[in-house]
């Protein structure tokens, strides 16, 4: 009987974060095999049954251990003290991207998170950092980070992190990545797809507004970030009085970080008479219909990288409000910096210039709209080979471990 290989995929918590769920359908979809089991850490059994739906893969199970716990100090009690051995049951630990080697969501809760990955990651090199925007540290956090990346496999899912490690951590054992999202998701090409028609859509004659609910990453005040996306979506109905505006929500969890009120207090400011105009989606709908909606739409505004991501994947431009260096490294490897306004300056909120910086970025995009398709497609396509290649790398690697 041939041995099963037991691999626990971290960071997807739910399948209601589309731009997390794409890279670990991905991820899935290129290492499932008869004798493969994968195993999450997502909360609920209703998402491993979306991904189980959206790779056509039956060996995909949720870990019990993974639990809520409400209490803050019992969270970090199981993350340091249980956690590294009860995930000793696996033979690759897979830590899927993002910002969790950063310091932009806390010094404490990076030290924390890297502490308890180092003590699962010494054995066997075990340990797989899968795509990942990488620093800045500060003080002991350095120091921390150096041990974790040299005990680990750090891919880098951008050319900015890789300089920041090179440049200032003075190290240079990991490889660079590109961001998984970047590949096709499974289905992406089945004609069948209706998505457009059930609401009421038509290719290229709509633009896709994906505000995010992470309000407090750009301003405090949430009023006056209402008051922004409210101002540029009049004024989007006004320009386009023929196109339809589609409000999509890129995270439906029941969360603070979800879209859905944002989106729902947008809409319900807008006047009767105009959101005729206007196509809202909260509800959870899967992955690929949501890259669908965003790849047919003329451009993508967002607050989501990812939404960015699924708009560039499907060679339509999208115009990102950053609010960390991520946006730089994934959207700035595509050489679309261009499409890039610097968001989380609490001013241009309160100043209300979002407005006006989006309408430059939209004149701009509309006098070089032909040019700037034709480098999407070119960046995209070979941005696709080296996540290929460095998958299939990492299927090496394992195969060599295993022998």
């Amino acid at each position: 009987m041939e041995k099963r290989t037991k691999i626990l995929l971290e960071h997807v918590p739910h399948s209601l974060n589309y731009g997390t769920t794409m890279m670990a359908i991905n991820f899935i979809n290129f290492f499932k095999d008869k004798n493969v089991d994968i195993f999450l850490d997502t909360q609920n059994i209703e998402d491993i049954s979306r991904l189980k739906e959206s790779c056509e893969y039956s060996n995909i199970y949720k870990d019990s251990f993974f639990k809520r716990r409400k209490n803050k100090f019992i969270r970090i009690f199981y993350k340091l003290f249980i956690q590294p051995f009860v995930l000793r049951k696996y033979d690759y630990i897979f830590i899927l991207g993002g910002d969790d080697l950063s310091e932009y969501y806390g010094r404490l809760l990076f030290f924390i998170n890297a502490l308890s990955m180092m003590m699962y990651s010494q054995k066997r090199k075990r340990l797989f950092l899968l795509g990942q925007s990488v620093g800045p540290f500060t003080g002991i956090n350095k120091l921390i980070a150096k041990i974790l990346i040299k005990n680990s496999n750090l891919y880098t899912r951008d050319t900015y992190c890789s300089e920041y490690l090179r440049n200032n951590l003075k190290i240079n054992y990991f490889k660079e990545m590109k961001d998984l999202a970047f590949l096709d998701l499974p289905f992406q090409k089945n004609e069948r797809i209706d998505i457009l028609n059930k609401y009421n859509l038509e290719e290229s004659k709509y633009i896709s507004i994906v505000p995010s609910g992470l309000y407090k990453s750009y301003t405090l005040n949430y009023n006056t970030y209402l008051k922004n996306w409210i101002q540029v979506i009049e004024t989007l109905l006004e320009n386009y009085p023929k196109e339809k505006i589609l409000l999509l929500a890129h995270v439906v969890s029941s969360d603070s970080s979800s879209d859905i009120n944002i989106i729902e207090d947008i809409y319900s400011s807008i006047s009767f008479e105009k959101r005729k105009q206007i196509v809202k989606i909260i509800t959870p709908i899967l992955p690929v219909e949501a890259r669908y909606l965003l790849g047919n739409s003329i451009y993508t505004i967002t607050g989501r990288m990812h939404a960015a991501v699924s708009t560039f994947q499907m060679y339509k431009p999208a115009i990102s409000l950053s609010y960390s260096i991520k946006y730089k490294g994934v959207i700035g490897d595509l050489g679309r910096n261009d499409l890039i306004i610097e968001a989380s300056n609490n001013n241009i909120w309160e100043e209300y210039l979002v407005k006006e910086k989006i309408l430059d970025k939209i004149k701009y995009l509309k006098e070089n709209y032909t040019s700037i398709i034709k480098e999407i497609k070119e960046s995209i396509d070979i941005t696709k080979k080296e996540v290929e290649k460095n998958l299939n790398e990492i299927k090496e690697i394992i195969k060599r471990k295993e022998k």
